[in-house]
């Protein structure tokens, strides 16, 4: 993204210096016709000089003139013969002086013409590469928040870990410290057993009597009886560290069965993306193809119509000079009817030429017009997103073959793990077999309880709902009774000032101007306004009137006031509720999504067991029930078994 940003950058200072050099050309151009008023001046001051020839000419020729010694005739022929000169002299001036004009005024129109729609088209990319640049501006803002907000949410989910990781080194140390604590145990054990067994080897051979032998036989038997009682954890100590050990392993190797199976799953769902991807690359290069086809085919259009009117316009402008040319010599020599000719004919091949420079200006236009730059805008568009969609094909590739290496490996763990299971013993073998029925009767349990906890929440939300609803419709009815009691209160206050201003123009000598009937934002100020202006005309009937009507306005204001703070208060719980129905709501969301978690993992429960199983079934350790002792387990078997594991885990303390 900085990358393009950068580049769009220095593309907008490439187009603001080619704008500078326009700008430069421009001022060129001005130059250029700087020099052209100078060459002109310069053509006017030949012209002049021309002149100054005539008359140096007519002066010779009023010498002639004035010479007597040549004749008649040959006056006159010189006379014409110089007239003659001026004449082609001054014709030759204007038409060079037209003729000039005329190329140079076109030659200039062009070229600010051109000049003028490449500075508009260079104005209108750098607006576009300008808008570009910001919404590349702003999407690298999006870019570097999405980045920071995920940082951040990395960032606590680490503490997290890193507390949870604290948690099971400490609980790993306790256990360390518990095994050494027990293996000292043991150790000490086992030194007080060999101990006492010396003791007795040592006594049997001082004893020599046969009935002391007997004896001494009778008190080992039973002291040996005594030490295989006494002490049993000694001898399943090492089988239930061997079944930990092996139970360790086996979780082990089935998490990386889980992710093995999660492998597989994620690696057909890359290479269905790969292939929508792969097709839709297909597709913006076939897309890319077609429209660089048809802009290629455009542009080559263009050239070879431009081609064939500048050969056409070269033409023209030759065969305009050649007939010139003729005209020139044929007015030289007197033939005035075929030098008009040639002259219109002339005239015919400079309009014509005129249309074919302005079709070729028009094709150029086109050239360089917003269709064909849009075409190149599209394939730029194309490109980039052939680029975006290799890029994403390569990092699909690679997460395929990192999923293919885990599948590699799960399947090394499925052979290790076939080969540990087939040193395990028979009772090993049931001892883990019943470990993990209890995990998937507790996960049974967990999921039963979870549904529980739903079914009840879906209860509590329904009955929730239904009181809101509930709530909604007595705040509807009571703002319509608001409603109701205001208008009978805003047609009341009304009345009475109604019947107010009628007692008042009764009594008053100049009558008062009609109120309107609706006086319902009429205050109680401006009733005191009116009764101090008809203060001395008013009687005691209208004394007494008006504080009746102010009472009852002052009434109706504090009605109107408590009716609103019922209606705020009624407005502040209905939010209120609309609150809690949303908390609701979000905790219905996250039971349904532990629910769902729950499902999932009772899933990879049964199939864990059903993995095990099969193991233990391929070593030969499968274990054998009677057909009667199989049968479904039922809600109350679950609980029963509950009861006896959470029972043992009570007495280990």
């Amino acid at each position: 993204m900085d990358k393009q940003l950068h580049e769009l950058a220095f593309s907008i200072q490439q187009k603001e210096e080619l704008i500078e050099e326009l700008a430069k050309n421009e001022s060129e151009t001005k130059h250029l016709t700087v020099q052209y008023e100078s060459r002109m001046l310069e053509l006017e001051a030949e012209m002049k000089r021309k002149e100054e020839e005539v008359d140096s000419l007519k002066k010779e020729l009023e010498a002639i003139d004035k010479n007597v010694v040549r004749g008649i005739e040959e006056k006159k022929k010189l006379r014409e013969q110089y007239e003659e000169k001026v004449k082609k002299i001054t014709a030759q001036l204007v038409s060079l002086k037209k003729q000039r004009w005329e190329q140079e005024s076109q030659r200039l129109e062009r070229q600010k013409a051109k000049s003028d729609v490449k500075v508009q088209q260079l104005q209108h990319e750098i607006t576009r590469m300008r808008v570009q640049q910001d919404f590349l501006k702003e999407k690298i803002k999006e870019t570097t928040e999405k980045y920071e907000d995920g940082h951040e949410m990395h960032q606590k989910n680490m503490v997290i870990l890193k507390r949870e990781s604290e948690n099971q080194v400490k609980r790993a140390r306790e256990l360390e410290i518990e095994n050494q604590r027990q293996s000292q145990v043991t150790s000490t054990k086992n030194e007080e057993r060999s101990a006492a067994n010396k003791k007795l080897e040592l006594e049997i051979l001082v004893m020599d009597s046969p009935i002391v032998g007997s004896q001494e036989r009778t008190d080992q038997k039973s002291n040996s009886k005594r030490g295989r009682t006494a002490l049993p954890g000694l001898a399943e100590s090492p089988h239930v560290i061997n079944v930990d050990r092996m139970e360790s392993l086996l979780d082990q190797e089935i998490d990386k069965l889980l992710k093995m199976k999660e492998a597989k799953n994620s690696t057909n769902k890359l290479e269905a993306k790969k292939e929508e991807i792969l097709s839709e690359k297909d597709d913006c290069v076939n897309e890319r193809s077609k429209l660089e086809l048809k802009h290629a085919r455009a542009v080559h259009d263009i050239t070879k119509k431009l081609e064939q009117k500048r050969v056409r316009i070269e033409m023209l402008e030759k065969n305009a000079q050649e007939k010139l040319g003729k005209a020139e010599e044929a007015k030289s020599a007197g033939k005035l009817a075929l030098a008009n000719e040639l002259t219109e004919e002339v005239t015919l091949l400079h309009e014509d030429c005129a249309r074919e420079k302005e079709t070729c200006i028009k094709l150029e236009d086109f050239q360089s017009s917003q269709k064909l730059l849009k075409e190149a805008e599209e394939l730029r568009d194309l490109d980039e997103r052939i680029e975006g969609l290799d890029a994403q094909a390569e990092y699909v590739t690679s997460s395929i073959a990192e999923h293919e290496r885990d599948i590699l490996e799960g399947n090394i763990t499925k052979e290790e793990m076939t080969a540990q299971l087939d040193t395990i013993s028979p009772h090993d073998a049931k001892v883990m077999l019943g470990k993990y029925l209890e995990k998937f009767v507790g996960a049974i349990e967990k999921q039963r309880q979870e549904a529980k906890d739903m079914a009840n929440l879906e209860v509590q939300l329904k009955e929730k709902k239904q009181a809101l609803n509930e709530i909604e419709r007595n705040s509807r009815l009571k703002q319509l009774e608001f409603d109701r009691r205001l208008t009978e209160l805003q047609t009341h206050h009304a009345r009475n000032v109604q019947y107010l201003l009628k007692q008042v123009e009764t009594v008053s000598s100049d009558p008062l101007l009609k109120r309107p009937v609706n006086l319902i934002t009429t205050t109680l100020a401006d009733i005191h306004l009116q009764d101090s202006e008809f203060a001395d005309d008013k009687d005691e009937s209208t004394d007494k009137v008006v504080p009746g009507v102010a009472q009852n306005v002052v009434e109706l204001g504090k009605v109107n006031v408590h009716d609103k703070s019922i209606k705020s208060k009624l407005q502040a719980e209905r939010q209120i509720w609309e609150s809690e129905r949303a908390s609701w709501e979000a905790r219905e969301h996250s039971f349904l999504s532990k629910h769902e978690q729950l499902e999932r993992d009772h899933q990879a429960l049964k199939e864990e067991l059903e993995n095990t199983k099969s193991l233990m079934h391929k070593a030969g350790l499968g274990i054998r029930l009677p057909v009667s002792n199989v049968r479904e387990l039922m809600e109350i078997d679950v609980d029963h078994r509950c009861s006896q594991l959470q029972l043992p885990s009570r007495r280990e303390p």
